[in-house]
């Protein structure tokens, strides 16, 4: 398939609304991102370069041209030159994740690059890539850091506040930013689901017989038998743990986005 190359493409018109009104509420604390990008982003970036250099394995037009490739083609997708450094890690199951900083660099695990096909690896890269290109990597960067040390000792860091709410609710909000992402770069929405299908945990002995309604179908269920108790349970995990919307929610999400036409405006305006 011949993909549009979003050479234009503005972050801005792909951003959730819940991910642009959390950023704003935190970036209303003045130079908190200045401060963030020379201390903790600074330092993370440091100590990552160390780790995944001295145990990871770093792919490039040399070690794994394949790989790197396509990566590349995915930035020029996305609009962006400043292609990051890429490494693997081992873990046989699907996943990724990115540093930002001046030095940007995107992880994945080895399961991801063994089990996704190539167009579902499209859709994890623009993920990534997404979370870059969007800002979010400054404030996860926080998040991920300090979020222990933060509500363990709320009384003396003065960050707390900004952390406990609203900053924890953004962490998964920005999240469905990254998926719109993930799919402008692949361009196909059935790839997209699948491979969230894979990342739930769709047994790999079954991958011939993926069937993607079926997945659209239990996130369908999800939202209709929870209703309001689901925007509850999802404020309070966001809360008690620094982590990713679930997977049905997030698929239920981008759907609706994709659904609403805004994607293909965006294709088509490319």
């Amino acid at each position: 398939m011949n993909r549009a190359i979003l050479s234009h493409l503005d972050p801005q018109k792909v951003l959730h609304p819940k991910d642009i009104s959390g950023i704003a509420a935190v970036r209303k604390h003045k130079n908190i991102e200045k401060f963030l990008n020379a201390t903790i982003v600074k330092f993370d970036e440091v100590v990552s370069n160390v780790v995944y250099t001295g145990h990871g394995f770093e792919i490039n037009s040399e070690s794994a041209p394949y790989i790197y490739n396509q990566f590349v083609e995915d930035c020029h997708i996305l609009g962006t030159e400043d292609v990051p450094i890429l490494s693997a890690m081992w873990r046989y199951g699907v996943s990724s994740d990115s540093i930002g900083g001046k030095r940007t660099r995107i992880i994945l695990t080895s399961g991801a690059i063994d089990l996704l096909e190539k167009e579902e690896l499209d859709f994890l890269f623009g993920y990534e890539i997404g979370h870059i290109i969007c800002g979010h990597k400054p404030y996860q960067t926080m998040l991920e850091m300090l979020y222990h040390p933060i509500i363990n000792d709320i009384d003396h860091f003065n960050l707390a506040s900004l952390v406990k709410m609203p900053l924890l609710q953004w962490f998964r909000d920005s999240h469905y930013s990254a998926d719109r992402m993930g799919l402008l770069c692949c361009q196909d929405i059935n790839v997209a689901l699948r491979t969230m299908m894979k990342i739930a945990g769709y047994p790999k002995k079954y991958y011939n017989n993926i069937n993607i309604n079926s997945f659209i179908q239990q996130a369908e269920n999800f939202e209709k038998e929870n209703g309001e108790k689901l925007t509850k349970m999802i404020e309070k995990f966001s809360i008690q743990a620094c982590s990713m919307p679930w997977l049905v929610v997030r698929a239920k999400e981008l759907l609706d986005w994709y659904n609403s036409g805004e994607y293909q405006r965006i294709i088509d305006n490319a």
